[in-house]
């Protein structure tokens, strides 16, 4: 994933919550529900602000991708016999 040049790094690779949304793709409501519900990116608070390493969205980002693979593969699987029998 490239970063986008129009993201302000807070510190050499941090970003604040909007910035990371934009970074992962995805909008700063879900980021904070994800944070809030303890199934977001590692994060840092400083001062009533939250922070995230790049790192840290980068491991978070993957693994998500991966679960998401991981369902869409066993939903295949489960509709597969399915299809057999209507045919």
């Amino acid at each position: 994933m490239k970063p986008d040049p129009k993201l302000e790094l807070i510190a050499d690779g941090v970003y604040d919550t909007t910035d990371a949304a934009s970074y992962l793709g995805i909008a700063r409501t879900y980021l904070y529900n994800m944070r809030f519900n303890g199934r977001g990116p590692a994060y840092t608070k400083r001062r009533n602000r939250i922070y995230y390493r790049k790192a840290d969205l980068d491991t978070w980002d993957q693994a998500r991708k991966a679960r998401k693979n991981e369902r869409a593969a066993a939903a295949k699987k489960k509709r597969r016999p399915e299809q057999k029998k209507a045919a």
